[in-house]
């Protein structure tokens, strides 16, 4: 098996670099679009699906305002607690030399970091990854991961916060176990060995972290290794015997001590050359590191030049807007000035129409009670006629009813000896045809009463019977 460094440590933690809103030099823009991104979540929608409902719950708590938490971002960008917005770890396999991506090795270790990536999340439920990229435009593929730590289950306060301890040690992980010390230490390793496990199955191993290349080895401590193999160099023997072998011209004979000695110059020169190697690389990372962090500042610097110029911009534009609406106002206001005269010159025209409008109405009301006695002057007698008219027709449409209910009983008494015995058909409809023509008169004249007395009633009247009461010479005959 092919054997591979692993480099798992903390980022800066620049998504403007990590999303490559920016370009340092080290990074070839011709790849960039060979990075993958996993996620991109602006950070303050991560902290409001994450946090939003529970600040809701704790400040509904709170009667005093103060202790109510506005915005929970802003809450721990100002913790003294110790608390960091978010975390970062970039990982990474091999080295430029080893994994350069424009080889196939770069290749297998994309491939190797994604699939690691694609387990995240499920390996660690308490890191939110909010935002996570592999870069495959620089030297070496690797991947920057961003997470907000969640914390659940506290008893006082918030119930869920950003703590990364505690989001840690509900994954099961804190700082006392293996040989890393903390709790992030601790962590790392086991991220190490799990991507280790994903290497084995492309037939990878990954290499010990020990000696001059252990990645946690200070410029310091290089230093202190190359002195102390410079002291040892310095104890060994400068001159060795040595006694040419009998019949063997190429070879030498030695004593052991001396042999000893020059197998010991020879690990301690390959030591101190590895030391010496390993402060150069040390130096050229740092500078490297330097450069890219001073790139990236430079690179800010002129994102927030771009925004003061695009301010400029929209300052510039809004002055102009407020020069035009100022304008406009000018207009208004001068147009409102001549509306506010004509206005008050319509209010004192109005107040004198409103005078004469008041004179008229007397008139008027004058006029009118005139008119209604002269109109009474000459309706009363009016309607007196009309009434005397009235009583006449209905005294009329009384004794017609009179002479039709007599009538009827030329057809229909039975009792008083009235009825007419075999009357013709044309007797028989002309009896029926006068009630229902004085009917239909009394109806058309308002007299409903006395029309419904024409076609059902029957009978001779008082006044009638007056008139048809039998004489003495009836008697006498």
């Amino acid at each position: 098996m092919l054997k591979m460094n692993i480099s798992l440590c903390k980022g800066r933690g620049s998504l403007a670099h990590n999303n490559r809103e920016f370009h340092t030099p080290n990074v070839d823009k011709s790849r960039s679009h060979l990075n993958v991104i996993y996620k991109q979540e602006p950070l303050p929608v991560a902290y409001d699906k994450l946090f939003g409902d529970e600040i809701k719950i704790y400040n509904a708590k709170q009667k005093r305002k103060d202790r109510q938490i506005p915005n929970y971002m802003e809450h721990i960008r100002k913790s003294k607690n110790g608390e960091k917005l978010f975390y970062e770890i970039v990982v990474q396999i091999g080295n430029k030399y080893t994994c350069n991506t424009s080889t196939e090795n770069g290749e297998l270790a994309k491939k190797i970091l994604s699939e690691y990536m694609i387990g995240f999340e499920t390996r660690n439920p308490n890191l939110y990854v909010f935002n996570a990229v592999l870069h495959f435009d620089e030297q070496t593929p690797h991947l920057h991961i961003d997470y907000i730590p969640v914390a659940r289950g506290y008893k006082n306060g918030l119930q869920i916060r950003n703590s990364l301890d505690k989001a840690f040690k509900q994954q099961g992980i804190d700082g006392k176990g293996g040989k890393q010390g903390n709790s992030t230490q601790h962590w790392q390793e086991l991220e190490k060995k799990q991507l280790a496990t994903v290497m084995e199955r492309y037939n990878w191993e990954r290499a010990p972290d020990s000696g001059l290349h252990q990645e946690k080895m200070t410029l310091s401590q290089y230093k202190a290794t190359m002195r102390d193999v410079e002291n040892q160099v310095k104890e060994l023997p400068e001159q060795i015997e040595k006694k040419t072998v009998p019949f063997v011209k190429d070879k030498v004979l030695v004593n052991v001590s001396d042999l000893e000695a020059l197998e010991l110059r020879a690990k301690l020169s390959i030591t101190h050359e590895q030391a010496f190697e390993g402060i150069q690389n040390k130096m050229n990372d740092k500078i490297s590191e330097v450069d890219n962090y001073m790139n990236e500042k430079l690179a800010e610097l002129q994102i927030e030049k771009e925004k003061v110029e695009q301010s400029k911009k929209l300052a510039s534009q809004e002055l102009t807007e407020y020069k035009s609406t100022k304008e406009k106002y000018q207009e208004l206001y001068e147009e409102q000035k001549d509306l506010n005269q004509l206005y008050r010159a319509t209010k004192e025209e109005n107040t004198l129409l409103k005078a004469e409008n008041n004179a008229l109405k007397s008139q008027i009301d004058d006029l009118k009670e005139e008119i209604i006695k002269k109109v009474q002057e000459v309706s009363q007698p009016l309607i007196a006629q009309i009434e005397t008219l009235k009583r006449k027709l209905e005294d009329t449409y009384k004794s017609l009813a009179n002479v039709i209910k007599a009538i009827n009983m030329l057809k229909y008494d039975n009792i008083n000896g009235y009825k007419i015995q075999n009357l013709s058909k044309k007797q028989d409809r002309l009896i029926d045809g006068l009630a229902e023509y004085g009917s239909k008169l009394a109806k058309r004249d308002k007299f409903p009463d006395l029309a419904e007395e024409m076609k059902k009633d029957m009978g001779i009247s008082n006044d009638l019977k007056k008139l048809i009461r039998p004489k003495e010479h009836d008697y006498e005959r």
